[in-house]
């Protein structure tokens, strides 16, 4: 744990942490918050499952383009007004609900409210890779991200649940605009921590080294001839210029390998958006709707064991390795679900697939962190974002079909169908992943 209280005691670190936790909560509290209301309201999960279907795909959409606009103006100049839309936006959701509006007046309004959702998570590690040097660093870094994004969702969809099922349907809601209105503004306000809008030229290897490209292509050519850090990992080294020129005045979508990356987490979205309104509607069919809430808790709770297990050591192995390890370990938990046929069984299932889903989210960001520029990072850590709501999106929305249609477990055949599709597409993209962020595999890089 000595690598945690390290990376804590970062200046400025402990000043922005605490209210980039608050605004987590939103993330958390969203979804469970926003199908309860309209179910409760409305009487129908199907209509459920599509707002929050709605609202995540504008999400994915709109993440991208907002980390775009962060990294060119700036985490603050962006940040308030997406805050303030975002608030608006579930404060109308809100009052069309309550006035019984039709669905395609939910729909329009969850479009806003998807859009501009502030990426809390995109933008706290940005600035830890902005204070930190070492990888070993950013990964432990990451490590706590993850922890925090966890405890959020163990306390976020309780809460929500709570309130919306024993004071008002809308109070998970508005609860979450609310953390997004205290937290946010919090975190923005903490501007020694905020990384500087960089030039079209930086890179993470300009940026850690502090030179020229004379010194960047050296570092490229003596890589393996450099010492190694605190536990075998050797200095961060990004390929020659010829590998990213994709991104250069593109995307950061196009840096080869981040594609890769978010297909992996396209189908680990349609886990969790699945499993998210399957086990409402579970619980809700055994005279237990209030248990929903826990139970996802539960497994946040189990990933947050994992986060703090796998932050608390230094890894030797290569970091695409442990990204698809991670994966298939929780994608053959996942896969498990159709078997839940009691709350015992669904309790053991669902812990057993959340215990590898932060360590899988921490190598997917430092995958991520370790070969898109530094220019580009924060657009390239919403791109993770964007393919988990869109993933999101299409879970909730298939399997509150099949509810409706068929029978409240009926949506764990989409949680199993995207766990073994997730297995596939992480073989399918490992050797991508290896000659993208192993150094001495990376295009036009010398061997001794």
């Amino acid at each position: 744990m000595q690598s945690f209280t390290r990376i804590l005691a970062t200046p400025g670190a402990k000043r922005f942490i605490p209210p980039a936790f608050l605004a987590r909560f939103p993330h958390a509290m969203i979804g469970i918050g926003l199908t309860l209301m309209i179910q409760r309201l409305y009487g129908n999960y199907a209509l459920a499952g599509g707002v929050s279907a709605v609202l995540t795909v504008a999400n994915a959409i709109g993440a991208p383009l907002m980390g775009r606009l962060i990294d060119r103006y700036g985490q603050s100049f962006v940040g308030r007004p997406l805050i303030g839309a975002f608030t608006l936006s579930v404060t109308g959701l809100a009052a069309l609900s309550l006035a019984h509006a039709p669905g395609w007046a939910l729909c329009l309004v969850a479009v806003a409210a998807g859009a501009s959702s502030f990426p809390t998570g995109s933008l706290s590690r940005s600035r830890w890779s902005h204070l930190l040097d070492r990888p070993a660093d950013v990964q432990t870094a990451f490590s706590i991200e993850a922890v925090f994004d966890d405890a959020a969702f163990v306390f976020g969809p309780s809460l929500a649940t709570l309130l919306a099922t024993s004071v008002n349907p809308i109070a998970g809601v508005a609860a979450a605009a609310l953390f997004l209105l205290v937290g946010g503004l919090g975190f923005l306000a903490q501007r020694d921590t905020e990384p500087p809008v960089r030039g079209a030229g930086s890179s993470p290897a300009k940026r850690r080294a502090g030179g020229g490209e004379e010194e960047l292509k050296s570092a490229a050519a003596s890589w393996s001839e450099g010492p190694e850090l605190t536990g075998g990992e050797k200095p961060k080294q990004i390929p020659p210029p010829s590998s990213r020129e994709a991104a250069k005045n593109g995307s950061a979508i196009a840096v080869p390998g981040v594609a890769a990356v978010c297909g992996v987490f396209v189908t680990m979205g349609l886990v969790f958006g699945a499993n998210n309104i399957t086990m409402v509607a579970v619980c809700e069919s055994w005279g237990a709707q209030w248990a929903a809430g826990p139970i996802l808790a539960g497994g946040s709770l189990a990933s947050m064991t994992g986060a703090l297990l796998y932050g608390a050591r230094r890894w030797l192995s290569p970091l695409w390795k442990r990204f698809v390890a991670c994966l298939l370990l929780q994608a053959g938990a996942s896969s498990l679900f159709l078997t839940a046929g009691s709350f015992p069984i669904l309790i053991i299932v669902n812990t057993c697939a959340g215990i590898a889903i932060s360590p899988s989210f921490i190598n997917g960001n430092a995958l991520i962190e370790r070969i898109v520029p530094a220019r580009k990072l924060t657009e390239g850590l919403t791109w993770i974002g964007t393919a988990l709501g869109a993933g999101m999106a299409a879970g909730s929305a298939l399997a509150g079909q099949l509810i409706d249609r068929w029978s409240p477990r009926a949506g764990y055949v989409v949680v199993a169908a995207a766990a073994i599709a997730g297995i596939a597409v992480a073989l399918l993209s490992a050797q991508t992943l290896r000659r993208q962020s192993e150094p001495d595999t990376a295009e036009g890089a010398q061997r001794p």
